[in-house]
């Protein structure tokens, strides 16, 4: 849109009577007040619980079936909700961060080992190379209990409580 406008601008400046370019201009201006409601809604991170927020704040029923066209948030009077509008965009944007990260301290445990090695000549055994083990435990337990205080978490709070319920099971075992 900034593109186009400056050449719109560009444009207007050799031909200032020039109709097209005038009209050009005209329509871009006109779409300019609707780029940060399309920038709300596009959010990926809006999930249909998120939807039935916005159709909530229009006051209009929601279906998940039934798809929403801007016309239609711009028929409903969207633009004097958009603060409301922006807190719901921010609220799945920072849920949809916790559940990204949350989802990653998981995989990082994919092929973590432990390695058992003999305890000088006893017979017993213990577990070694735990540095790498214990400095990725260190760092998620801390994440996961922000993550728990988070306000954000509660879609998916009982995951990460498991989470972190697991981690602390795991620090427990290795300092026993």
């Amino acid at each position: 849109v900034d593109d186009t406008n400056t050449a719109a601008f560009k444009m207007l400046k050799l031909r200032r009577d020039d109709e097209v370019v005038m009209r050009l201009r005209q329509e871009i201006d006109a779409f300019k007040r609707f780029v940060p409601l399309l920038q709300e809604v596009a959010n990926p991170a809006l999930l249909p619980r998120h939807w039935a927020s916005i159709m909530e704040l229009m006051e209009q029923p929601y279906d998940e079936t039934v798809p929403v066209s801007l016309q239609n948030l711009v028929d409903w009077g969207v633009e004097e909700k958009m603060e409301g509008l922006e807190n719901i965009g921010a609220a799945a944007s920072k849920e949809y961060s916790l559940l990204q990260t949350l989802q990653k301290m998981m995989s990082e445990w994919a092929g973590m080992e432990f390695s058992c090695k003999p305890y000088k000549e006893s017979g017993t055994y213990i577990l070694g190379g735990q540095d790498e083990v214990q400095a990725l435990l260190d760092d998620q337990i801390v994440k996961a209990q922000g993550m728990c205080a988070s306000p954000f978490v509660k879609p998916f709070e009982q995951d990460a409580k498991n989470w972190s319920q697991v981690l602390n099971v795991l620090q427990d075992m290795l300092d026993n």
